[in-house]
């Protein structure tokens, strides 16, 4: 009987212990993980319902959780693509991932003209632009600076990779910027 006496108080000694001297661990931003890509069935359908969750986020917290969500899909989307060499469809994705990324400051800013807590989220964004920043400058370093993409029944289109990528490394900088400035 006393030996589990023993044990018990040991193990609320630890408990205790653990309880009062944690120390925060802090994670690095994780990027999602590759949705339906272009040529998939379910493509179009994610499309749609991406541009529908908008109404769904209401509220400028929610708004900048939308966004976020959405740009990161769509770098990912992007990476994705142009590893597989899909330069013209990985360009519209980048597009996309610019354009959700703009959106940002703008529901940032309201939520804190309302007088609501941004400091975490504000982390949380400057965090997702790192991750950003990284694999854009991957890419831009492990790519070709000009494509000519030639379909099979089409005119041939120039893309310009390179520049693509680099604008979308100084919009985030930008954002990045706007964001902590708030």
């Amino acid at each position: 009987m006393s030996k589990m006496i023993v044990k018990i108080a040991g193990i609320l000694l630890v408990g205790i212990f653990l309880l009062f001297f944690t120390i925060d661990v802090r994670a690095e931003y994780v990027l999602p993980y590759p949705s339906y890509m272009p040529g998939h069935p379910l493509y179009r359908i994610s499309r749609i319902l991406d541009n529908f969750n908008k109404w769904w986020y209401w509220g400028n917290i929610a708004r900048v959780k939308y966004y976020l969500k959405l740009a990161d899909k769509y770098i990912i989307e992007a990476k994705t693509l142009i590893e597989y060499k899909q330069y013209l469809l990985a360009a519209g994705a980048l597009a996309r991932s610019n354009n959700a990324i703009v959106s940002l400051p703008v529901y940032l800013e309201k939520a804190k003209n309302e007088s609501k807590d941004i400091t975490t989220l504000r982390s949380i964004i400057n965090d997702a632009v790192l991750a950003h920043e990284k694999i854009l400058f991957n890419l831009s370093v492990a790519t070709p600076e000009n494509i000519l993409w030639t379909p099979e029944k089409s005119q041939p289109t120039q893309i310009h990779l390179s520049d693509l990528l680099n604008q979308a490394i100084i919009l985030r900088t930008k954002i990045k910027n706007k964001i902590n400035n708030l």
